[in-house]
């Protein structure tokens, strides 16, 4: 891995190694995992909706099965899903009751395996170019078509 590495520490009993560590990683090391927009298949109407797939890989890295992962503010229930998913226990709390039942149901949806998601590792799409609208071929027929009708009525060049 190449990486740069800056220590930051307080005082005197700073020791480099120990306290803090800031790294640059190699790209290959970065989570490129897509926000969760209108068209994506886990969207609720949660504004600031996380996608399950980064939570699952915290919860993944930081638990083992069988432990219990905690959100005090847990919105749609992105970290319980990804919880149960795994074998985990879930914990969540939210002022907004129509997120708490949101949670509640995209979680029974998860463990009855019809929540709709992105799954785990899913490359991010990259579009092509080939898919995006195009100008209707008929238009620019139709333009030109115009655009010799006007040349020989004389509109073409008027000032």
């Amino acid at each position: 891995m190449n990486t740069k590495q800056l220590s930051i520490g307080l005082g005197d009993e700073f020791e480099p190694g120990r306290d803090v560590h800031l790294a640059c990683a190699d790209v290959e090391e970065i989570w490129d995992i897509p926000n969760v927009k209108h068209n994506h298949p886990e969207k609720t109407h949660h504004p600031a909706q996380f996608p399950i797939e980064l939570i699952e890989r915290l919860v993944l890295a930081l638990t083992e099965a069988g432990d219990t992962v905690l959100d005090p503010f847990m919105g749609v229930g992105s970290a319980a899903v990804a919880s149960v998913l795994h074998g985990r226990r879930a914990v969540g709390v939210d002022q907004d009751e129509s997120y708490v039942e949101a949670a509640m149901e995209r979680v029974e949806q998860a463990l009855l395996g019809s929540l709709r998601r992105r799954p785990l590792g899913t490359a991010k799409y990259e579009p092509n170019g080939e898919t995006l609208a195009q100008r209707p071929a008929e238009w620019d027929a139709h333009g030109e078509e115009r655009r010799l009708l006007e040349e020989q009525q004389g509109y073409a060049n008027r000032g």
